[in-house]
């Protein structure tokens, strides 16, 4: 029996997923060698979904899907609630020296 909490395994997939934001901005040659070991006819521009039907032999390439999908569906509204407040501030301030 495994001893992760569930909490840690939460975690863990977030960490990771911040890992691929990392090296899909950051490090693209570590992202693309990353892919290869996943599958070898992945590519950075490739979705991953169209490879569905490996999903069951390769649970790394499951995986990979999945993220890529919750940063998808994710990272926009995050950024928007980041970068609202400020835009919303900065607004403000040059409404206030008209």
């Amino acid at each position: 029996m495994s001893n992760k909490s569930p909490t840690s395994g939460f975690w863990n997939y977030v960490a990771e997923c911040v890992r691929l934001l990392y090296w899909i901005y950051f490090k693209p040659f570590t992202f693309k060698s990353w892919l290869r070991d996943i599958h070898p006819e992945l590519k950075p521009t490739d979705n991953p979904f169209d490879k569905r039907a490996e999903f069951g032999t390769n649970p790394r390439l499951r995986r990979y899907a999945g993220q890529i999908w919750w940063l998808t569906a994710v990272i926009p509204m995050v950024a928007v609630l980041l970068v609202a407040p400020v835009y919303t501030l900065l607004f403000c301030l040059c409404l206030s020296w008209m």
